[in-house]
């Protein structure tokens, strides 16, 4: 096959027959005088078409040269991965497998293969590397972060990026739940009195962005994938109000990314499609621990000193401890009994912080006091 550019201009003498039809070429070839060695390329060294003698342009039948001939251009073969990286592949939809088979996405390809061979190819690593690629179709400019099974939508800015990488793994960044009630520690199946709120063992992904929420700071739902019709959990996604992240405090936002990590953690206890790894399903934890609302009766229960031990080690401990006590109640945790059951004293103090970190106008409230931010706001 050959590709004629039309917009090139050529001056150089025929290349497939003379316009008198005299023959091919003019140095020893077929038509020409065999005497004649003027375009032998061994005596013409300046020759550069490499096509022994021969020119590359295309002519008209006036004898005018109208383009440039060129080879031919194959496109270029992806990177190779493993064989059963390339049988995963082979599973994606069409246009999921058109995507990353391209050449533009060899260095995606390399990662894919590379966390798939980590986690042993299992079905949850294969999940979330599905939704990579998803991600990646949908904006090039999305961040995928394998060791730590998250993604980054190219919505969430760098300030938000910053405040969440502090609280991965790969940060050393756990939480200390020494405190949970032992029979909660064997149910969550958390070991070594620590845990992790970003899972990288290869069970869940985390996908972040930033959007318009109607009566919520921040948000996380769970997503599934149907298999003979069973409904499989294979991560949350976590959404911050683009108004609520223009006007928080860095501070502000790391309680919201906390306790949205809690629920994420919560949620995978919940659906895990083999709940004896966590010891109960979360519908027996509930039951044991006699909690109403779920998820913010057991935050609220066993996770308040937890959140606020977070948000020290998170902020180098830069404030007296009981600041943070304040901010680790947020969500429907303020409309539990527990926090009832607190002092007006302390409910008013936790109301105080929570506003000055959201950077919200306080409610018409007068025993409430304008309380100086702690955090920055990068964000605004």
């Amino acid at each position: 096959m050959q590709i004629i550019d039309y917009s090139t201009e050529c001056n150089s003498a025929p290349s497939w027959g003379n316009p008198d039809g005299s023959g091919i070429g003019s140095g020893g070839g077929l038509g020409g005088d065999p005497n004649d060695d003027s375009n032998d390329d061994q005596n013409n060294p300046d020759n550069s078409n490499g096509n022994d003698g021969f020119q590359d342009c295309l002519y008209d039948d006036a004898g005018q040269c109208v383009g440039e001939v060129t080879s031919p251009v194959l496109p270029a073969l992806p990177v190779a991965v493993s064989p059963l990286t390339n049988d995963f592949f082979d599973t994606l939809e069409v246009d999921e497998k058109i995507f990353i088979n391209n050449s533009n996405e060899d260095e995606l390809r390399r990662l894919i293969d590379s966390f798939l061979l980590e986690q042993n190819h299992n079905e949850q690593a294969k999940d979330f590397a599905k939704e990579a690629i998803k991600a990646k179709m949908e904006d090039e400019d999305a961040e995928v972060d394998f060791p730590n099974k998250s993604i980054y939508d190219p919505s969430v800015p760098e300030c938000l990026k910053d405040v969440i990488d502090k609280f991965k793994p790969t940060e050393n960044f756990n939480v200390d739940v020494s405190g949970f009630d032992n029979a909660l520690q064997q149910q969550l199946n958390i070991a070594g009195q620590t845990l992790a709120l970003f899972d990288n063992e290869g069970d869940y992904g985390i996908k972040f962005d930033v959007k318009v929420l109607v009566g919520a700071n921040a948000q996380t739902v769970p997503q599934f994938k149907t298999i003979d019709g069973n409904r499989i959990f294979t991560g949350v996604e976590i959404s911050f109000h683009e108004g609520y992240v223009a006007k928080a405090t860095d501070l502000g936002l790391a309680r919201s990314t906390v306790h949205e990590l809690i629920h994420a953690y919560l949620l995978y206890a919940t659906y895990a499609e083999n709940p004896t790894t966590l010891g109960e399903t979360m519908d027996l934890l509930l039951d044991q621990f006699d909690i109403g609302p779920a998820h913010h009766g057991l935050m609220s229960r066993q996770f308040a000193g937890a959140i606020s031990g977070a948000l020290q080690s998170w902020d180098n401990y830069s404030n007296p401890s009981q600041e943070y006590d304040y901010l680790s109640w947020s969500g429907a945790m303020i409309s539990s009994e527990e926090f009832r059951n607190l002092s007006s004293d302390y409910q008013n103090a936790v109301w105080e912080r929570m506003y000055a970190e959201e950077g919200r106008f306080f409610p018409l409230n007068s025993s409430l006091i304008d309380t100086p931010a702690l955090g920055e706001r990068n964000c605004n």
